[in-house]
């Protein structure tokens, strides 16, 4: 499983109504933040990343640099150790492989992921601040204050597609911060307009800053309690912390209620 990014989206200087219009044309209708509406993935390229799809751009290509691993004898007894079926099926994904290379760039849904959005997948676990999913039309459309989104990306922040959607809005400035669930590492901050950084601080530019600190409150809140997540005061994770936390409220419970 990858590590799990918290990204949070604000608005500056940003009028409400076109606040809204990019929460409405870039969230699909799952209420997901979507990719795919500001960098379409093509259909094409829909097809599985396995060593059955490099092995077909081998024996396809008769090019062993898809696949560097194996000789190309080795290669081919392993096809010829296959199935019709399974042969077919290999062949096929080499030649849309091959193609997907040819007009994209990329050979599969992963290659283009990864290069054109900056992350393995789309967006997850997005939510609208103040907005409710059971009643979405309406509590977002009796909304009259800034517009704060959230959503998680897997390994890494998706600075491409923040600098596609700002150039798509140019009048818009966009606030992000993230964060890694790795406590302190991978997390920043920075400000983009019109596909512009405007300001940029993270954990490799800036010694300076407590990221540990930053990324504990930017996932958890500004209310989190730290102890009862399990931080320290250095926000570093134990299982102590978290025990004498719950013993703590344990005895606190029992003084609350005694008589």
């Amino acid at each position: 499983m990858p590590n799990h990014v918290s990204n949070f989206v604000s608005f500056k200087d940003t009028p409400i109504e076109l606040q809204k219009k990019i929460i409405k044309e870039n969230f699909n209708k799952q209420n997901e933040f979507d990719f795919n509406k500001i960098i379409p993935m093509p259909k094409e390229l829909d097809i599985e990343e396995s060593s059955d799809t490099e092995m077909g751009m081998v024996i396809v290509s008769n090019d062993l640099k898809h696949c560097s691993y194996l000789t190309i004898e080795e290669l081919k007894n392993r096809f010829e150790q296959r199935t019709k079926e399974q042969q077919e099926k290999i062949l096929s994904l080499g030649k849309q492989a091959l193609s997907n290379i040819e007009k994209y760039g990329c050979k599969s849904w992963y290659d283009f992921a990864c290069n054109k959005w900056g992350t393995k997948w789309n967006a997850y676990s997005s939510y609208i601040e103040n907005v409710s999913n059971n009643n979405f039309e309406e509590s977002f459309m009796n909304l009259r204050n800034d517009i704060t989104f959230s959503f998680q990306t897997a390994w890494s922040t998706p600075l491409p597609i923040f600098e596609a959607l700002s150039k798509k809005y140019p009048e818009a400035t966009f606030y992000i911060e993230y964060a890694d669930e790795d406590m302190g590492s991978n997390c920043g901050y920075f400000e983009i307009k019109n596909g512009e950084t405007l300001d940029y601080n993270n954990d490799k530019t800036d010694s300076s800053e407590n990221w540990k600190e930053f990324a504990f409150y930017l996932i958890y809140g500004e209310e989190a309690d730290r102890e009862e997540h399990g931080f320290d005061s250095n926000y570093e994770y134990s299982e102590e912390v978290i025990e004498n936390y719950y013993k703590k409220q344990e005895i606190k419970n029992k003084l609350e209620n005694f008589d």
